[in-house]
């Protein structure tokens, strides 16, 4: 019944993130990608972001997916501004001994006054005991727009199967497109419409809320497969902590923990 269980959750994973590398970005990552002021990981959604980074920042992720510990993901990534630029990368492991996933991905973004473009390879593999391993090659391009300084918008188009290194597979591009509104010096609100040719558009969509100068939360909603969630952090100085969750109705809940720090020249 595990083994059954674990095969139905995987088989979800890949239908409502489309793509591998997609589904390592957590929701609420990828919305604040179209903050002035990004968390670390949401680079991965729209590399486009980092060209706004004007200092170091290196962060961390893991979450449970659906509760099983077969399906822990665990995600690092790094951003590097320079005067040629903006530099980042990830890395990720998801899975068991049994299954997993893994791979890397490099980035680089500038910005050319209010448009903002960015790029990102990136390396997958997969591993299932007693089969033939497999492993794929993709690349993602992304513009960002400042319309003002309160709202930004995006697009990123993502093909993971560029490049096939075993057996071949079938891929098609991911698109987003998508926007954020800071409504006021504490609240956010971001948007984000996610297609490939597989299956209908969905909607990601999410508030954020600071409050007492150090805490903040979220709540957010995927329509592709009707999860919600939320979350809560504490920023000191250039640390930040999220603890969040989300609710799959059929899956079940999902808790993670994220960290991030921006690191002193």
């Amino acid at each position: 019944m595990k083994t059954f269980l674990l095969i139905i959750c995987l088989c979800a994973a890949r239908v409502h993130g489309q793509t591998q590398h997609a589904i390592f970005v957590q929701p609420a990552y990828s919305t604040l990608s179209y903050r002035q002021h990004i968390p670390a990981l949401s680079f991965s959604a729209n590399q486009a972001a980092m060209a706004r980074v004007t200092q170091p920042i290196a962060g961390v992720y893991g979450e449970q997916r659906y509760s099983l510990q077969e399906l822990g993901v665990y995600s690092a990534a790094a951003i590097v501004p320079t005067r040629k630029g903006v530099f980042g990368g990830s890395v990720f492991y998801s899975g068991s001994q049994a299954y997993h996933t893994q791979g890397l991905g490099v980035a680089y973004a500038r910005s050319l006054g209010k448009t903002h473009a960015g790029i990102q390879f990136h390396y997958i593999g997969n591993k299932v005991g007693g089969y033939e391993n497999n492993a794929v090659m993709g690349a993602e391009v992304a513009l960002q727009y400042e319309v003002s300084q309160q709202f930004i918008i995006g697009f990123q188009v993502s093909h993971e199967g560029m490049f096939s290194m075993g057996k071949p597979t079938r891929t098609t591009p991911l698109y987003r497109m998508g926007g954020g509104y800071q409504v006021s010096e504490d609240c956010f609100i971001g948007v984000e419409m996610i297609r490939n040719n597989l299956q209908s558009a969905y909607m990601q969509s999410v508030l954020h809320y600071s409050f007492m100068n150090a805490f903040h939360a979220w709540a957010g909603y995927s329509s592709g497969n009707g999860s919600a969630s939320g979350g809560a952090g504490y920023t000191k100085g250039k640390l930040r902590v999220d603890v969040n969750v989300s609710y799959h109705p059929f899956l079940g809940i999902t808790p993670g923990v994220g960290i991030s720090k921006v690191i002193k020249p």
